[in-house]
């Protein structure tokens, strides 16, 4: 399953003038004027949404996952498919955390960053990412802030937080506190896979 070599071979193909062309798509019937109506008590209410039981969506975020990307695309399908919140936040804990540092050190990977050192901790890296993304126009200054504010460990979502989860036998993972971490660190994570 080589991902890079896929799109090599298909970006040749392309070149070539090989790859099918889409076809118009068929005109569609206008829609029927008569719209059914129901007694006021009978309206059909919208379908509820479910909750998504895991920690990450199930939603395209856009990642290619090439080659050197596999470790990173098992853990963050075990996070999105296969590891249900309720049933397992410690595992989930550590798995997002390792998720982080994975791709934050393939963005200092990819990009080549220099500005971070081998000793740099996982916050450090990861506001140093963050600056270099900010200067490269792919997030907002208020994002930038977000990303530095991980590395005071009294605020709520911090890396002392994700660190104490994998580390301290009295601090409790709540399910409601990592989909909030997730909601602050997935753009991070993305960008940083797709660097």
């Amino acid at each position: 399953w080589d991902t890079e070599a896929k799109l090599a071979y298909i970006d040749d193909l392309d070149r070539e003038g090989i790859l099918p062309t889409v076809a118009p798509k068929p005109k569609a019937t206008p829609p029927s004027t008569s719209t059914p109506t129901y007694p006021a008590s009978q309206k059909p209410s919208p379908p509820k949404a479910a909750a998504w039981p895991h920690l990450i969506p199930n939603v395209d975020y856009g990642v290619t996952w090439t080659a050197h990307l596999q470790r990173h695309r098992e853990i963050w399908e075990e996070l999105q498919f296969k590891l249900r919140l309720s049933d397992h936040p410690n595992a989930i804990s550590v798995l997002l955390r390792v998720l982080l540092e994975l791709s934050v050190d393939n963005y200092v990977k990819e990009t080549p960053l220099s500005i971070v050192n081998e000793n740099d901790n996982l916050s450090r890296k990861a506001v140093k990412v963050a600056e270099d993304m900010y200067a490269r126009a792919m997030i907002d200054k208020k994002y930038l802030g977000v990303i530095n504010k991980l590395q005071h460990a009294e605020n709520l979502i911090s890396m002392d937080t994700l660190n104490r989860y994998v580390h301290s036998p009295n601090f409790n993972v709540s399910p409601e506190h990592l989909k909030m971490l997730w909601g602050t660190l997935s753009s991070l994570v993305v960008l940083c896979l797709t660097a």
